[in-house]
């Protein structure tokens, strides 16, 4: 079932926390808000689930518009970060309880609880409270409160963020498979990149009520539309560095870079310019070599499988992806190579992508 947002507005004491937002999510689709914290991805969501009015715009599920329609009557499903399990019953009261309420018989619905429950794992957990089980546990039963509703869109407002490190990487994989099994279209609202680009067919970035750009998690990532999803999509965040023009190369104290033909034109056209290139696209040399940038060491971070070093670039602090053996101290002068391929040109005052 498909969603659409057509001018979607939401206003509180005259600021716009959603402004004009136009998206649509495909039937199926699993669609991630993604964006800081205020950025209107949870106001959104409440929106589409009727929980806050709509100042302006139109909301449609189906093809059916529902400005006005209670949120009963929206045929969605919410599942919240704190899980909102009732404590007084057991697991399997809590996901049957939407069926309890639309006068299910008993016999039914304890079917049904059961085969929702062993889909996810949890067939042992349906005796205990929810002060009995973990936080993983409590999820995967909130979820399966949702999936028994067969709801025609399911709405995830940071259903991971009360998990630790682990289980958020375990759970999304499990999420993952439940979506594309039940092919039910969803909304998930999240601030942590990884989850977005793990989870999605698509992602829409937002910043300060405004929609920044929507995309395949790939697409996000090598195609940012300005220096904000360029920033706020990959770990660690993309390089900027602001220099001039000179020739058919970006110059700035520490060094040149060489740009492609196709990159030329747009470079030559701003005002002012900001180059952006990932870690993992750049490498470290001698700070003697033709066509490097020149950095000093701020800090090295070995993480195991891999090593981050930070370097000051005249004002900017930039981060190149090294090897897990890589060993350098801070003051080192070094050099940085990137590929002219992997360079992404911004307009400084704007902060659009050129190319």
């Amino acid at each position: 079932m498909s969603i659409r947002f057509e001018n979607a507005t939401k206003i509180f004491r005259d600021l716009a926390v959603v402004d004009r937002l136009n998206l649509e999510i495909e039937d199926g689709e699993m669609m991630v808000l993604l964006g800081p914290s205020g950025c209107g991805k949870t106001t959104t969501l409440r929106m589409l689930a009727g929980l806050e009015d709509i100042s302006e715009g139109t909301i449609y599920i189906a093809s059916r518009c529902v400005n006005g329609v209670p949120s009963r009557h929206r045929n969605v499903a919410m599942v919240f970060q704190n899980y909102a399990l009732y404590p007084h019953m057991t697991a399997a009261q809590n996901i049957g309880y939407p069926l309890r309420i639309r006068g299910v018989k008993r016999d039914e619905m304890a079917r049904q609880v059961s085969e929702v429950a062993e889909t996810l794992e949890i067939g042992r957990l349906l005796d205990r409270r929810p002060r009995e089980l973990s936080g993983g546990e409590r999820q995967r039963v909130a979820l399966a409160r949702a999936v028994i509703r067969r709801p025609a869109a399911f709405l995830m407002d940071e259903p991971l963020s009360n998990l630790d490190a682990r289980l958020r990487l375990q759970m999304r994989g499990e999420l993952k498979r439940l979506q594309r099994g039940l092919r039910i279209t969803t909304l998930y609202v999240t601030h942590d990149q990884a989850e977005a680009m793990t989870l999605a067919h698509r992602v829409a970035v937002m910043r300060e009520g405004k929609l920044q750009q929507v995309g395949t998690p790939m697409e996000l990532y090598q195609r940012p539309a300005n220096m904000f999803v360029a920033g706020f999509v990959g770990s660690p965040a993309m390089n900027f560095i602001q220099g001039r023009m000179e020739g058919a190369s970006f110059r700035l104290n520490g060094g040149l870079l060489s740009l492609t033909p196709d990159q030329l034109p747009a470079a030559a056209s701003a005002e002012t310019l900001v180059l952006g290139f990932r870690p993992e696209c750049a490498s470290l040399t001698s700070p003697q070599e033709d066509g490097a940038l020149r950095g000093t060491v701020y800090v090295t971070e070995e993480m195991g499988n891999e090593t981050f070093v930070f370097l000051k670039c005249e004002d900017a602090l930039i981060t190149v992806r090294a090897e897990a053996h890589f060993k350098a101290e801070i003051g080192d002068v070094l050099g940085v190579r990137v590929p002219p391929s992997s360079v992404r040109l911004f307009e400084a005052r704007t902060g659009k992508a050129l190319v």
